[in-house]
């Protein structure tokens, strides 16, 4: 991450691992929940995926915000 960036952005997240990711694969989804011109947030979910079978097994979100120019 460049200096540029970290002054000029704060960011702020969290993740929560809900279950063991067991299966042949993982896939990932993510979505930008809200985006204005000074603050995005976006959120994530870890899918662990064994046939046809597929559990939610991690979720994280993160906030990134302009704190200057």
């Amino acid at each position: 991450m460049s200096n540029r960036l970290t002054q000029n952005r704060e960011h702020l997240s969290g993740a929560g691992h809900l279950k063991p990711a067991k299966g042949s694969r993982l896939e990932a989804r993510a979505e930008a929940q809200s985006v204005g011109r000074r603050q995005a947030v976006c959120r994530c979910e870890i899918y662990s995926i064994e046939g046809a079978q597929k559990i939610l097994c991690a979720l994280g979100q993160g906030t990134i915000v302009a704190v200057g120019k």
